[in-house]
């Protein structure tokens, strides 16, 4: 009864245009603070985009691009099992070790694209704390086609990091499939887990 009646409201307060609520197409979305951490169930995959409580800090939808040099073209297989993760990563420097922010997973994934939302919460901090450092924030992804964490031939990344230099909304991330190393044109990313 009570998540009825916050759905509503919700439903409620984006009619009126103060809570811009959007749905996660294709997926189940899940928040995790720690890579390692488990992953908890986030109320219908309803995105806090405008309540100032939880701010997001980046937005935007996870696109397969097809056709890509270097990278395998053959379709990706969704499984039950098919699972994706976004995450933000902090670099103070352009060659230093990227360090681990946030990151939300999706499991179920059954389509692309796929609308993504990393919110401001007790592990990241406010907007204001994010973006008054000196280094960049990059958005990376994966999408994989089976069951754990391993990148296998198909799965899906995007090669190309995304900064994200202040808070941001609409952020598409274009994903290609990792190719087999063994490939004759490999190139880029790759894999020889198949």
């Amino acid at each position: 009864m009570f998540k009825s009646f916050i759905l509503a409201l919700i439903a409620t307060l984006a009619a009126c245009g103060s809570y811009p609520a959007k749905k996660f197409p294709g997926a189940q979305q899940e928040q995790s603070d720690n890579p390692k951490a488990q992953k908890s169930q986030q109320g219908g995959g309803i995105t806090s985009a405008g309540d100032p409580t939880n701010p997001v800090i980046v937005s935007g939808e996870i696109v397969h691009q097809r056709g890509q040099k270097y990278s395998y073209d053959k379709g990706f297989n969704f499984t039950t099992e098919s699972h994706a993760t976004v995450r933000l990563m902090y670099n103070l420097q352009s060659d230093a070790h990227a360090r681990f922010i946030k990151e939300i997973s999706f499991s179920r994934v059954n389509k692309l694209p796929l609308a993504y939302a990393i919110t401001v919460d007790s592990s990241t901090g406010s907007l204001e704390e994010l973006f008054a450092q000196k280094g960049t924030y990059s958005v990376q992804v994966t999408v994989h086609s089976g069951a754990g964490d391993d990148l296998r031939v198909g799965d899906l990344v995007n090669e190309i990091h995304f900064n994200v230099a202040a808070p941001t909304a609409n952020l598409n991330i274009f994903v290609t499939g990792l190719e087999d190393c063994e490939a004759e044109n490999a190139g880029g990313a790759c894999t020889s887990i198949k």
